[in-house]
């Protein structure tokens, strides 16, 4: 048999940005400007974005299917930036009103994937497949650098099995490699957070989960992730320290110059990605109970979770690193047997350790630069009744 479909995509969309700083550094280029904040920066930005794509799928044998797919992209971004800083020439004022970026990318991706099912109860498969994610406008960078980053492409190989290996046993397991090129780093530039390409990395992994049911009301499922993410090459050029020149703003009781020499470019080669920690797993348990004559039930249930210590910059510094954290979450839940009434009552992150979600640090701008760490919550614990 054979499966086909085909379609169109169309997207458009505009959008104004902007970032206030107000700080006692900046008022006197505020009033100078006769603006409200001394330091603004952002503009406005439209994307438009369209696409013609199809996939086809047809059986080979009775047990091998093949499967096609393509789609064409073209993808264009226009803005006009606005900025009023101090800093951005690092030896006085810059002024910039009004100045129009774009560009347009134009690209073919596809994939491409072979099943094979021996058995009702087993699937093999192996896969290809090229991604493209469009470039884009740092509305808070350089007009005449800096501001258009381009498109970041992954071509993908994976191969994998799901299997029912009995009506009690259920077991899936995937191993995959990305080929990523140009891939779109957030980094910070003269004037806050940007988008930068990366020249090349390599994330690659495996990933295996199962379902147990050990007896008729006592299941248990577990899932693990194994991942190698690290940039192949990535030459960094910091944007230097975005400090006021002498006698700006007066007073100034700390003077300090604009730097005297180009930063030094880093080479971040073999530098672990933001947010891929190396090991996930976790594992959950479930006993259901039979209550009364009505078929109302009970349901006892554990989740355990746990994840490797994570990076948030391409740097890997301490200070952008997350730790590993447990997470055990317990849960009991009633329904009735018409199927109309449930209550629960839950604990989650019961053991109440830290969990860092995220880490941004940014380039020392004001008083030794910003730290935001943001944590998942606490221990919490509370009822839920539903009708």
């Amino acid at each position: 048999s054979t499966q086909w479909i085909v379609g169109l995509y169309f997207f458009s969309e505009e959008a104004t940005r902007f970032s206030t700083i107000f700080a006692d550094d900046f008022d006197r280029n505020a009033t100078l400007f006769g603006r409200s904040a001394g330091f603004r920066v952002g503009g406005d930005v439209e994307a438009d974005s369209s696409a013609i794509f199809g996939q086809v799928s047809f059986d080979i044998s009775d047990t091998v299917s093949l499967t096609a797919g393509g789609r064409m992209s073209w993808d264009s971004k226009d803005a006009v930036i606005n900025l009023l800083s101090p800093f951005p020439a690092f030896n006085f004022m810059t002024l910039v009103t009004d100045v129009p970026v774009g560009d347009s990318w134009n690209e073919p991706t596809g994939k491409v994937t072979l099943d094979w099912s021996p058995r009702d109860d087993l699937l093999l498969y192996a896969s290809y497949a090229r991604g493209y994610k469009s470039g884009g406008i740092n509305l808070n960078g350089n007009p005449a650098t800096n501001a258009v980053y381009d498109p970041e492409f992954n071509d993908v190989f994976e191969v994998g099995v799901k299997s029912q290996i009995s009506n009690r046993f259920r077991l899936n397991a995937a191993a995959f490699h990305n080929d990523y090129t140009d891939i779109q780093v957030q980094t910070f530039g003269a004037a806050g957070a940007e988008l930068r390409n990366a020249a090349e990395a390599t994330i690659q992994g495996l990933e295996v989960e199962g379902l147990f049911l050990l007896t008729d009301s006592f299941e248990m499922n577990f899932a693990l992730g194994l991942l190698d993410a690290e940039f192949d090459s990535f030459i960094f050029v910091p944007p230097g320290q975005p400090v006021p020149p002498v006698g700006f703003p007066p007073p100034n009781e700390n003077p300090a110059q604009p730097p005297a020499a180009p930063p030094t470019p880093i080479d971040f080669a073999g530098n672990q990605l933001s947010r891929a920690p190396e090991l996930t797993f976790s594992i959950g348990a479930q006993q259901l109970f039979n209550v009364g004559s009505d078929g109302s039930t009970v349901t006892i249930r554990a989740d355990y979770y746990y994840q490797d210590e994570q990076v948030f910059a391409p740097d890997n510094g301490p200070d952008v690193t997350a730790d590993s954290y447990d997470n055990l979450d317990l849960r009991v839940r009633w329904d009735k047997g018409d199927g109309r009434w449930n209550a629960e009552a839950y604990v989650t992150n019961a053991t109440d350790e830290d969990q860092i979600r995220d880490i941004l640090r940014s380039i020392p701008f004001l008083a030794g630069g910003v730290d935001l760490t943001s944590y998942r919550p606490p221990r919490l614990w509370g009822m839920r009744v539903g009708y």
